[in-house]
């Protein structure tokens, strides 16, 4: 039929170069996830750093695909496949990036520049129970719920992070710890090793090996004792969801102060129960630790 010699667009977008992820539904209801210099978010229904489940979903992204066309986008065919008043609108926010074109010897025969753009999606009606109308680039298409459901069904509470110090000690620059009125601050350095001929250390692969300085209030401490602590922290995982994501008013028993390469990060844990604290980033609490685990925080 026609409609099965139309062509299908190629949507399977590099997961690299998604940029955010925003999800309107009819209800009002709203799911957005955003790429912040290299760490995501979830920024609504709330705001939250996002674990390593985002980058399953960005694979998903990857490899989704449009099933079969349907019917141009027109008034009346909006009408018919419920795409009038469609009950979720998908974005896909993209970075810029550049198309290279290669000669069948592998050389670049011309380079593009690819704008940072949006590509939307509007889902409509459901058929055969195994997916939706979709309009596309002002075309209709059939969408299956194997390929593109994920976009329908992002859980944030899921993708909200669990491990709150996930950064790599590599990006670190600052830390601060605050237990009660006693701060103690840590500040990280790495810079390149220099052999005795002056030339720069390199790995087996030819990369540049760096060495890392560390300060405890001013004064130089031995570095391999403090990874080892910082590698601990980064293994405190979350035992729990909070019921409530509100702060907590009382007093913190234990804040901790990130400064990274691309951002900054403050982790706070607050009395919750006999067993248990709550953990707030940057203010907002999702889920709650053993206070066990607290003593993995030893610097």
């Amino acid at each position: 039929t026609k409609e099965e010699l139309h062509p299908i667009p190629d949507i399977n977008y590099t997961p690299d170069l998604i940029d955010g992820i925003d999800v309107r539904y009819a209800s009002g209801d709203e799911v957005s996830l955003t790429n912040e210099q290299g760490i995501w978010y979830v920024k609504k229904p709330f705001r939250y750093p996002a674990s390593g489940l985002m980058q399953d979903l960005l694979e998903k992204a990857g490899r989704m695909r449009l099933s079969t066309y349907v019917a141009e986008g027109n008034e009346k065919n909006l009408r018919l496949y419920g795409l009038h008043k469609p009950f979720a609108v998908v974005t896909i926010r993209m970075a810029a990036s550049i198309i290279s074109v290669m000669t069948p010897d592998h050389q670049v025969a011309e380079q593009r520049d690819v704008p940072e753009h949006e590509i939307t999606f509007y889902f409509g009606d459901a058929f055969a129970s195994v997916g939706y109308y979709c309009l596309f680039d002002d075309m209709i298409y059939k969408a299956t719920m194997l390929s593109m459901g994920f976009l329908l069904n992002i859980e944030p509470d899921i993708l909200a992070l669990q491990t709150p110090f996930d950064i790599p000690l590599n990006k670190m620059q600052w830390i601060a710890v605050m237990r009660e009125e006693q701060r103690t601050d840590y500040y990280v350095e790495f810079a390149e090793r220099v052999l005795p001929n002056n030339l720069i250390a390199v790995d087996d692969s030819g990369n540049t090996i760096y060495d890392m300085y560390v300060k405890r209030n001013g004064d130089e401490i031995l570095a391999e004792p403090f990874m080892r602590a910082y590698l601990d922290m980064m293994s405190l995982s979350s035992s729990g969801e909070m019921t409530e994501n509100s702060l907590q008013t009382d007093a913190a028993l234990l804040t901790v102060f990130l400064k990274y390469d691309s951002g900054e990060r403050t982790i706070a844990f607050y009395p919750y129960d006999a067993l248990h604290a709550a953990i707030a980033i940057d203010g907002v609490v999702r889920h709650y630790v053993t206070l066990s685990q607290l003593d993995l925080i030893t610097i």
